[in-house]
């Protein structure tokens, strides 16, 4: 009882003497448990705090709303592993409350965004609950499995598009539809984006957003790919326009702890080994952050072609190419011009037979 009312106090004390920009996240945990949590902001730095008798927390400032991200600080060197994530607003209080068996079950609150968004979950999470049920009838037919899918999908979707229109001054609105990216086409995208409120331009999605739509301006079928410069596993700086000078290239994005990457890869390897003396390279460009996982996986997958790295996705390349679908692939002719997006592995075998030959 002593700790509760401690707490309490705690955030009293701390809400009479914040400023404006000032925030503070208070995490209990569920169960008895010892080790790091830590939370990403959206310029993805990292804040790391221990747990104490069953609590943590984190405090900070802000200039604008955010989406954080809260992980297992021993998760990091992991390939992929679950989050939690929740909205912070400047000058606010957020109450976290830890699952620690299933991280992405946890809740949080202390905020309007944060309200806002937990309303949002909570009515995909009744769809969602809804799918898993009906599946669990489907008796493992694929097919209905492909249309419950279809189905259940579209259903979320709506949810989340609904949410978007009515809700044009949010900062959860931004990054729902940046997630529509590569799901709706740009001009779905541009007027949408064209409803936010300018007081949403210092969020993270809402500047990917905006360059996603400029990046229509060169990065679709029958636009000159840009020129970039990219280091390689060895750490020597590859200029694209000198590394693949008349050639047929296929551009590719991914990192290694994407499976539909890695399958690709192999498929890809069969396909080089058949054209790579005929005029065909490949340049794929990873978005891993460690590159020890990066660069075995280059071996392990046998890519014997052009490998780059864009770890923070600052490159000149991700500010037109900007993806949050992996892979995602660009066929270019030997004039630099694209000549198809994201196609598939026949696809790609039918033009390099049509232009190099069998």
């Amino acid at each position: 009882m002593h700790r509760i009312i401690l707490a309490l106090l705690s955030v009293i004390l701390f809400s009479c003497s914040r400023n404006k920009t000032q925030f503070e996240i208070l995490g209990a945990v569920d169960k008895a448990i010892e080790g790091n949590i830590c939370i990403r902001d959206e310029s993805d730095s990292i804040l790391t705090a221990k747990i104490t008798d069953g609590y943590f927390k984190f405090t900070g400032n802000l200039e604008h709303t955010e989406r954080f991200v809260m992980f297992w600080e021993s998760d990091l060197q992991k390939r992929s592993y679950y989050i939690f994530d929740f909205f912070v607003e400047p000058g606010s209080v957020t109450e976290l409350s830890l699952n620690a068996d299933t991280i992405d079950y946890s809740t949080a609150k202390g905020c309007f965004t944060q309200d806002k968004y937990n309303e949002l979950n909570g009515e995909i999470n009744r769809v969602k609950q809804e799918w898993i049920t009906t599946l669990e009838k489907s008796n493992n037919n694929k097919v209905d499995q492909k249309k419950l899918g279809e189905f259940y999908g579209d259903k979320i979707n709506n949810i989340e598009m609904k949410f978007i229109n009515e809700n044009p001054n949010n900062f959860i609105s931004p990054y729902l539809l940046y997630r529509k990216i590569g799901i709706l086409n740009a001009s779905e995208i541009s007027n949408i984006f064209k409803l936010f409120s300018p007081d949403l331009a210092l969020s993270k999605y809402y500047k990917l957003v905006s360059d996603k739509l400029k990046s229509t301006e060169v990065a679709e079928v029958g636009k000159k790919i840009i020129n970039f410069k990219l280091e390689d596993e060895n750490g020597e700086l590859i200029d694209y326009y000198d590394a693949t000078r008349g050639k047929l290239v296929l551009v590719d994005l991914w990192f290694s702890a994407c499976p539909p990457c890695r399958r690709a890869n192999k498929n890809l390897a069969k396909l080089y080994d058949s054209y790579r003396e005929k005029g065909f390279e490949i340049v794929s460009i990873s978005v891993d952050k460690n590159h020890s996982e990066w660069k075995k996986s280059i071996v392990d997958d046998k890519m014997i072609w052009i490998n780059l790295i864009d770890k923070n996705r600052d490159s000149e390349f991700f500010r037109y190419y900007n993806t949050n679908h992996f892979p995602t692939t660009y066929l270019v002719d030997r004039n630099g011009i694209i000549i198809d997006k994201n196609p598939d592995i026949e696809r790609i075998k039918d033009i390099l037979t049509n232009e190099l030959g069998e």
